[in-house]
């Protein structure tokens, strides 16, 4: 059986994988399925058939009802009695899918054809009544159906829907009903009859043949060399030669496994899998035993898949329908129990439970050597259980060793608690097996195990070896690092921590020709070969447990950077640059424990942590992450052997393992086509066929405009793990990634023309950039278009206009006003005033008899004098001809100048001519000119000085007036506060400026107006 196995397995991924202990270990039993069942969605379990449409989505039929799957999502259809366009049953019997990806069932008194255009489903009618159909199948060519009773057999045109029908030239009189309709390659149809024979018709000459053994037959399929194999229903397993007139059926035995007596099976379906199996192999289903496995070549059947619940990704029934591959090489199973996928994508990782392993002991697998004597001796490590020596091809355990449990085919040649814990093996040059153990080491050699001690003592503790040079084993133990020469048997130790210090080494690897690598729970070390010293890598990364990183458990090299796992996680140290980087921070991975960390042959670091298998590209510095849902056993903290097979990597665990291809795992290249499956308008679905959007747009109104999208990808390996990406163009600048989301929604959409898109990403990572896409056109309401726009636009504009008419009316209106009062004041008022003033002087100047009316006259004099300059300032302010910066500085310096001068101050005026392009309202020059006065004023009546600078300029927004002179000063926290002072600060709030005052006695007084420019 082996040779068979190993010629339809060879290249294939995991399915080398060597007989280990008991059957349970037989190679083919790593394949991995997968099962989908009502739990996932499936409509119901007992499926009977599946085919995929030209979309890719997966059509099943079952005994109640229809599903479509596209890898992560059912969608099912089920019967009923209020729908008239729905599905007309639920126990469906056969489907097809035609030219224009219709769906064609058959169900138990008729047939139907489903539209997934309009997403209706049309009853075929033979006349009034629906036409009775069971079995069918469909004929590109010609685009019709082919179905058939026990007396004649019909054509039915899918473009037409018409039915026509030929008779039999020798009908097989009453049968059961038909089981399967067939059309080969040579134009011939095949209708099989239920528990009789089965008819050969020539659709191009009409030509009949009739096979009338009475061989129930199941199923007849076509392989790719155009042989015809036929099931049948306990009359064997055959393949039929035929040259038009005659046939010849050559039969074939069971496997030799089954518990079953020669063609008493129930063969149903018959399938390629190329990807899975090769050519040569066909998988063949049976109602009640299992899947088997039939070597052409061979002429025999050389597996059975057997339900065996140790078996975690195993089979998950033996009640088979029919097999299907796709055409991306996926095979499907339709069983009692759900719909089973196998994928040569999915296969890279492969999980079983050994129960030959339970024990009262520790029970994890370790390692796996073959005898190098004896290619059928399989060496098994266990971790607790000792050492185990297995015959392949008899499938069983021939001896253990080192494991004192009551067994009488043991062999107790030590009752050692250390020496039954395996920690690896390792071939040497010499083609001696060796084994590290608690105790030390244990070689075997021409099948005799014998134990051998390091330092003398049974407490080393060695965990992992290598040889080099030549003859020279390297082991890194608990108690350093030992040298053993296979040649005199000699043993030589260094201690990287010198003595009485922690020399635990947990690892060891060759760095070059001269120097080796240890990791240990000191830190890591370069060891010098030639001088036995040890260099410590030296290194601190910031953020990181200081303790934790400097704890090593494993270390790998590639390309002189050593990658070693850290208490704190996996750090990368360039052995030439000595610096360290650390590996895995988004990736969480901070804790890298003993045995958990491998290179493969691609120079990928493999790390195993309690939360995911991570791969580290390190040419690319990329990291990928997989866990229980890609197939792996366990994720968890406790111990684990991580070791290599035969090119292949494990991971062992108690009782149970993980095997896979480092090469082989991720390598999915194929572009998944995305496809919009719905889209919903304000909540309600769109029952129109979507595919006629991408060239001529979905025109909607201007209220609906909140708008979703459904969109999926069918694709069937590690479909949970597909991402997309979406746009709406002329709404999304960028593409908007969504992850494994597979809805996009916009709401209150503006009027215009859009298109929406989406792209998928596979499993692996690789996009398809073939976008599939839909457009859209959202109609304007009427008073967001263009001519609307004008018309407001015109509105605005005009309202605008004559609100600024208006406003320079009263504008022009109040300049007149003020010109008035300005003149009324100076002509009216301020004449008046003049001639009281003149008057009083005149009368003053008379000496009077009465003192008191000379002292009233002059009283009188003054007042009418400063009424007469108050009244000279509100006739300035009011006219608004002096409104600019230019009279404003004028009217400064006609006030200034007089008044300094009588007292001897030198003034200065610096004013910078830009200010003339701004004005002032009324009153900001009224409360400008005041304070400019009264600080005039201050600086006659009270600062003794002898220059005064008055400076006025813009400063970013600001008018900037300061006044500065070199008088006696004064003390600012003792003077007393006047009224003048403060009516200048409310003034400068009034204008929202701000008033500062510098002073200090000897140093002069500075004055400092700052006004916002409106």
């Amino acid at each position: 059986m082996i040779v068979g196995i190993n010629r339809f397995i060879l290249g294939v991924m995991l399915t080398l994988v060597p007989m280990l202990l008991q059957a349970q270990f037989s190679p083919e039993a790593n394949f991995k399925f997968k099962t989908y069942t009502s739990k996932e969605g499936l409509v119901h379990n007992y499926t009977k058939k599946c085919v995929t449409d030209r979309k890719g989505f997966l059509w099943i039929i079952t005994q109640h009802g229809l599903s479509r799957f596209d890898g992560v999502t059912f969608k099912n259809f089920e019967h009923s009695n209020i729908d008239s366009t729905g599905l007309p049953a639920n126990d469906l019997y056969d489907i097809a899918v035609d030219k224009q990806n219709r769906i064609w069932l058959s169900y138990k008194t008729g047939l139907c054809c489903y539209d997934q255009s309009s997403g209706k489903f049309s009853i075929i009618r033979n006349g009034a009544k629906p036409f009775p159909c069971i079995v069918f199948t469909y004929d590109s060519l010609r685009n019709c159906l082919w179905t058939a009773d026990y007396e004649n057999y019909y054509r039915v045109d899918c473009g037409s829907f018409s039915i026509s029908q030929t008779a039999y030239q020798k009908p097989p009189g009453t049968t059961l009903g038909i089981e399967q309709v067939f059309q080969d390659s040579k134009d011939r149809l095949w209708i099989l009859l239920d528990r009789r024979g089965y008819f050969t018709i020539g659709l191009k000459d009409g030509s009949q043949f009739y096979f009338d053994q009475d061989i129930w037959p199941m199923h007849i399929y076509e392989d790719d060399e155009h042989s015809l194999w036929m099931s049948t229903w306990a009359s064997g397993f055959r393949k039929i030669n035929f040259d038009g007139t005659k046939q010849e059926h050559i039969l074939y035995s069971d496997l030799n496994s089954l518990k079953s007596e020669p063609f008493s099976q129930i063969y149903y379906g018959i399938e390629e899998a190329p990807l899975l199996t090769g050519k040569n192999i066909l998988w063949v289903t049976t109602s009640t035993q299992g899947l088997l496995l039939f070597d052409k070549k061979e002429g025999k059947f050389v597996h059975l898949f057997h339900y065996d619940p140790s078996i975690k990704n195993g089979i998950a029934t033996d009640f088979n329908n029919l097999g299907y591959t796709d055409p991306h090489g996926v095979l499907w199973l339709c069983t009692w129990h759900g719909l089973i996928k196998i994928n040569k994508q999915e296969q890279q990782f492969t999980s079983r439970e050994l129960p030959f392993l339970q024990s009262s002991y520790y029970n994890r697998l370790a390692a796996l050597e073959d005898d190098p004597k004896d290619k059928n001796i399989l060496w098994v490590g266990v971790e607790g259980s000792g050492i185990i020596r297995y015959d392949k091809k008899n499938h069983k355990i021939l001896s253990r060793y080192f494991y004192t449990f009551g067994d009488p085919g043991l062999i107790l040649d030590s009752l050692n608690y250390n020496w039954r814990w395996t920690e690896s093996m390792f071939k040497d040059s010499k083609e001696n097996i060796w084994a590290t153990t608690y105790g030390g080491l244990i070689r075997i050699k021409n099948g005799t195990v014998k134990k051998i001690l390091l330092a003398g003592v049974d407490t080393v503790y060695p965990r992992t070896m290598l040889e080099y040079p030549q003859n020279t084993l390297w082991i890194a133990s608990e108690k350093g690092l030992f040298s053993y020469s296979l040649l005199d048997e000699k043993i030589s130790r260094f201690l990287p921590g010198g003595k009485g210090n922690n020399n635990y080494l947990q690892q060891i690897i060759r760095e070059d020709t001269a120097h080796l690598l240890t990791a240990g729970r000191s830190g890591a070390f370069e060891f010098n070969i030639t001088s036995g010293n040890f260099r410590r890598l030296h290194w601190n990364i910031k953020d990181l447990d200081s303790i934790g990183q400097q704890q090593c458990y494993a270390i790998q090299l590639v390309n002189n950077i050593a990658y070693i796992g850290t208490g704190a996680g996996l750090i990368s140290y360039n052995m030439k640059t000595n610096i360290a980087t650390r590996v895995g921070v988004a990736e969480g991975i901070d804790n890298v424990q003993e045995q958990r960390l491998k290179k493969d042959a691609a120079d990928n670091i493999w790390i195993l942590t309690s939360h995911g298998l991570f791969q580290y590209d390190t040419h690319n510095g990329t990291m990928r992450t997989y866990t229980t849902a890609d197939g792996i056993y366990d994720l968890n903290e406790d111990k684990i052997g991580f070791f290599d097979y035969n090119g292949l990597f494990y991971i062992g665990y108690r009782m149970a393992m993980t095997v896979f291809d480092p090469l082989s795992v991720n390598v999915n290249r194929v572009k998944t086509q995305p496809v919009i499956t719905q889209i919903n308008i304000n909540n309600l679905p769109l029952n129109e066929n979507i595919d006629s959007f991408t060239l001529h747009p979905l025109s909607l109104s201007y209220h609906n405009n909140n708008i979703s999208f459904g969109f999926t990808a069918p694709d069937f390996t590690n479909s949970d793990k597909i991402t997309f990406a979406y746009r709406l163009e002329g709404y999304d600048k960028d593409w908007i990634l969504c992850g494994t989301a597979r809805t996009a929604t916009y709401t209150n959409l503006k009027g215009g023309n859009y298109t929406f898109l989406v792209k998928a990403c596979n499993s692996s990572g690789v996009w398809n950039n073939n976008a599939v896409s839909v457009r859209i056109k959202v109609g304007t309401p009427f008073w967001q278009t263009a001519w609307i726009y004008i018309l407001g636009g015109l509105l605005i504009f005009l309202i605008v206009y004559l609100l600024y008419r208006r406003r320079i009316r009263r504008l022009v209106e109040l300049y007149k006003i003020r010109d008035s009062i300005s003149k009324n004041l100076h002509d009216e008022i301020g004449a008046t005033l003049s001639s009281i003033n003149i008057y009083s002087d005149v009368a003053r100047k008379k000496e009077a008899p009465d003192t008191e009316i000379n002292l009233l006259m002059e009283r009188i004099y003054k007042a009418s004098g400063r009424v007469m300059e108050s009244m000279n300032d509100i006739v300035w302010y009011v006219n608004p001809k002096n409104d600019s910066w230019d009279n404003i500085t004028v009217r400064m310096r006609e006030y200034a100048i007089p008044l300094l001068e009588a007292k001897n101050i030198r003034p200065d005026f610096r004013m910078n001519e830009t200010l003339f392009r701004y004005k002032l309202d009324m009153q900001q020059r009224q409360h400008v000119y005041f304070i400019f006065k009264e600080a005039i004023n201050n600086i006659v009546k009270y600062a003794a000085a002898t220059e005064v600078k008055v400076t006025l300029e813009k400063k970013e927004k600001n008018i900037l007036l300061v006044i500065t002179d070199n008088g006696k000063g004064f003390d600012m926290q003792t003077v007393r506060r006047g009224n003048g002072l403060h009516n200048m600060e409310q003034r400068a709030a009034s204008m929202k400026g701000k008033l500062q005052l510098f002073s200090e006695p000897g140093e002069g007084t500075v004055v400092s107006l700052q006004v916002p420019i409106t």
